[in-house]
């Protein structure tokens, strides 16, 4: 909640003007803090500072273009198989 609410503040406008693409990232900040916070003992000390958040939302990202690139590749293998049945 606090990962959200810092990004609420450094947007600097009401969440009903957010675009998608905003909201989208502001989720994905406080998932990520969410879940680095998880990995850890004591409520303060388990708090992750924003350069861990950052690193771990650059993995995320490298994860989804990767999975992206695999499941693209894998779909241009099957369409010209033609006893897939689909």
């Amino acid at each position: 909640m606090g990962a959200f609410l810092h990004k609420l503040l450094e947007e600097g406008r009401p969440p009903e003007q957010w675009s998608i693409s905003d909201m989208k990232q502001i989720l994905l900040f406080a998932n990520a803090a969410a879940a680095l916070a998880t990995t850890r003992k004591g409520a303060i000390n388990s708090m992750p500072g924003l350069e861990e958040i950052g690193e771990l939302m650059g993995e995320i990202d490298n994860m989804t273009v990767r999975q992206n690139v695999a499941s693209r590749s894998s779909v241009s293998k099957n369409e010209g198989d033609s006893t897939k049945g689909y």
